[in-house]
């Protein structure tokens, strides 16, 4: 189905409004952002694709509630490759950022990185260069990448972090 491809292509060239009615695949907006519902058989792909439409639109606290349910599913699918789950890291750290939290938004930066280091360096590349322009004194030694994904696992499964729970 190319529909799919066109949708990502639209999405990635500045168009997520036509996007998103094709990520959506006949669901409602409003059903997707409920905070009780997760449909397990839609997959981790369909809340990040829809996420990061919304990102781009600038609805960033939306954008948090499907990633949040995107990185749920990651999380708990064996089939899920590591790639998958640095992206939805990736994503969660820009919006944190986009939101003023520069200290948990570096965190997802940091397991994101930690994710693709092995698998797909450059995107890590382009991860320690946005590190790097938040702490241009890290020298590459951005911290604890182990205690960096516990923190990451910590939000995705709704707990407190750093003093505050996640948004979603």
């Amino acid at each position: 189905d190319a529909s799919h491809a066109l949708a990502l292509a639209e999405r990635d060239s500045g168009h997520p409004e036509t996007a998103l009615p094709i990520f959506l695949d006949g669901e409602t907006l409003a059903t997707v952002l409920k905070h009780d519902a997760l449909d397990r058989d839609r997959g981790g792909a369909f809340y990040g694709n829809i996420g990061r439409c919304l990102q781009f639109q600038g609805k960033l606290e939306d954008a948090l509630v499907c990633y949040q349910k995107s990185a749920l599913l990651v999380e708990n699918d064996s089939s899920e490759h590591v790639l998958n789950q640095g992206y939805i890291r990736y994503w969660i750290g820009e919006v944190l950022l986009a939101r003023g939290d520069r200290q948990l938004s570096q965190t997802f930066l940091i397991a994101a990185y930690a994710k693709w280091e092995q698998v797909a360096p450059p995107m890590a590349n382009k991860v320690r260069s946005l590190l790097e322009s938040l702490s241009p004194k890290a020298d590459g030694n951005f911290g604890d990448q182990a205690d960096a994904e516990r923190i990451c696992l910590q939000w995705i499964y709704g707990n407190d972090v750093q003093g505050r729970s996640p948004s979603v």
